[in-house]
Order: structure tokens, then sequence, then C-alpha cells
């Protein structure tokens, strides 16, 4: 890419493209401490997966880059918890009244589920590692894209898993209030994009029975749907995209898991195609940064570029042409970046 696709802030030229068997040793420096061959298996499968082998759980990868040099690395599993179950906690409601006694208390509980099997699982790098607001948009514009345009590989409900307040396992009181009472051995390390086996085994040892909160203290309570520091950035970015909390929360540190109908989500099946033009310049006063991708390639490459919007076609400059493979008649979505 040349410095003439550059947004007009001078800011790098993101890219979201399904990861290829290039970007072994990228990804492994991005997802430390994973070892290379994992890595490599993890590329494997999703090669696979983007070629539709109709295999349950896979794991479509996607590379995150600026300037075409890889900068984060994300994941869409397109059916949650079919091999091994996926634990997580439904927060809810008992009421304890007496008119008679003119008593009233209405407390809060935690109940062991598997609520969440079946759905479409994004897997988002958390810690951000640096990625700003304008990196995150598309990278979730770019897999949101992918779900909804291949319906029959994927759930109608998406989720996603945030981080909860404290170091799994070792600082978050929400364990240390509970789930330290019923594992006591060391926590699995957990990745984003290789989740072991050992967290489905951990969830088996959990209580079984509805929990009322207030046994856990203060401190364990008040963390129950907060959301780590390190991913406030990603939570907001994907409330923006229409995924709410609906009261399931992480089984180690009760961060939330956000959650929404396919149908329901912003930005996907609302905007139309548009036709191509290619300018020579654009008009800077009126031209936006926008999110494209080619109509018929829902696994093709996602680009953050200028344009302009005009009634039913988008003008582009022939370098942001050349990157996504279009010329002028072509179609093209369109999302305006948040």
């Amino acid at each position: 890419m040349t410095q003439q696709t550059q947004l007009s802030d001078g800011a790098p030229v993101w890219t979201v493209r399904p990861v290829g068997p290039g970007d072994a040793v990228a990804v492994q420096s991005l997802s430390e401490p994973c070892a290379l061959p994992a890595v490599q298996a993890l590329i494997q499968e999703s090669l696979q997966a983007f070629a539709g082998n109709g295999v349950r759980t896979a794991r479509h990868v996607f590379v995150l880059c600026a300037d075409q040099q890889p900068r984060g690395v994300a994941a869409v599993v397109d059916h949650l918890g079919m091999n091994q179950p996926r634990y997580s906690f439904r927060t809810g409601v008992v009421v304890h009244a007496s008119a008679e006694m003119a008593m009233f208390n209405a407390l809060q509980t935690l109940a062991l589920g598997n609520d969440t099997t079946g759905a479409t699982e994004l897997l988002l790098p958390t810690p951000l590692s640096g990625l700003s607001e304008r990196a995150l948009a598309p990278l979730i514009q770019a897999m949101l894209w992918y779900v909804a345009d291949l319906p029959q590989r994927f759930a109608p409900h998406v989720v996603c898993e945030l981080p909860g307040i404290g170091e799994r396992g070792i600082t978050a009181p929400f364990w240390q209030a509970l789930g330290r009472h019923f594992y006591a051995g060391p926590l699995p390390v957990d990745h984003d994009l290789f989740a072991g086996y050992e967290r489905s085994a951990v969830g088996r040892l959990m209580p079984k029975h509805t929990l009322y909160s207030s046994f856990l203290g203060a401190a364990a309570q008040a963390c129950v749907g907060q959301v780590s520091p390190t991913a406030v950035e990603l939570r907001d970015a994907l409330l923006v995209h229409g995924l709410r909390f609906c009261q399931h929360v992480n089984m180690f540190d009760a961060g939330p898991i956000l959650e929404a109908a396919l149908g329901d989500l912003r930005g996907l099946g609302s905007m139309p195609e548009r036709q191509v033009r290619v300018v020579d310049r654009l008009d800077l006063r009126s031209a936006r940064s926008c999110c494209l991708r080619r109509s018929d390639r829902p696994t093709g490459l996602l680009l953050v570029a200028t344009a302009q919007l005009e009634g039913e076609t988008v003008a582009i400059t022939a370098d942001s042409a050349r990157d996504l493979g279009v010329e002028s008649g072509e179609g093209l979505r369109v999302v305006v970046c948040p």
C-alpha cells in the first residue's frame, strides 16, 4: 500500500484479512507465550474453517494489520462449547418477603450453567496492546460481516467474554471468594485463542446449586459483571456494535459476557451495497473514514480508507480500489467508522 491510501490525518492504513501460512511468526509474537507448533496448528485449523470444512467449534482467525504489518489477532468460534462444555454463571434475584412481618429482601444470586452453548463466540485480544478504537472498529466489523454473510456456518446468537477484575486465580476477588473452595490447584493458563480442555474440567468442580452472592463478601460482589480496566475500550467498541450484558459472567473472575442476536447487531444487514466510482482525488471536506469490503468476498480483505458516499455509490481512490481488487461499477459493502 502506498502513502496515497492513508487516511487524511496521516493515521496508518488498517486492514483485516484471514490469517495465512506466512503469518505464523507474527501471530506467535502477538500471542505470547504460545509455542510456534500450537500457532501453526491454529493457522491450519483456520484455513480449513475458512474453506468450509464443516467442523464445528473451529476457529476462524483474522489478522489486523497497520500498513501491512500485523498488529493484532482475533478469531470467531463458530459454535461454542460443542466439544467441551463452557461454564459460566448467570446472575439473578431471589426475593424473600413477608407481608405479615413487613420484611422484603431482594438477594442477588449466581447459578452455574452452560447457557452460551452453541453460540458463535468472538475471541478478541485483551489487553489491547496499544490498539486504538480506530483499529478495533474494522476488526470487529470484519468478523461480524463474515458471520452475517455466511449464516449457515454460524449460530444466530453471538457472545464475547471479557476479563473481569483482578489477575485470574491470584488477585481476582471473585475467585478467591468462591472458586478456590472447590478447586485448590493452579488455574490453567488461559489464552484468547488457545483455550484448552482444563477450563471445562475446572467448571465441572464448581457448585451446581444456586448461590447467594451476599455470602461471597463485599469485594467479590462488587466484581460481578465488571470489566477489567484493560478491556474497557473493547467493551465500549462491542456495545457500539449492539452487544449487551445479559447477566452471564465469567466463571473465574465474574467478568461480563456480552451477547446479541445476530439480527440485532448494527452495521450488517442495514448497510446496502454501493457501486464503486474510482476517482483521482477525493473532496476531503465531505469524505469519511469508512470500512470497505467487496460484496462478493465474505473472507476477503477489509480496508479502512477515506471515501465519499454519494447516493447509492461510493467514491474511492485508485489505490484503495487496487487494495480491494475492485473496479468502477462493482459493489462494495460500506460502514462509516465511528
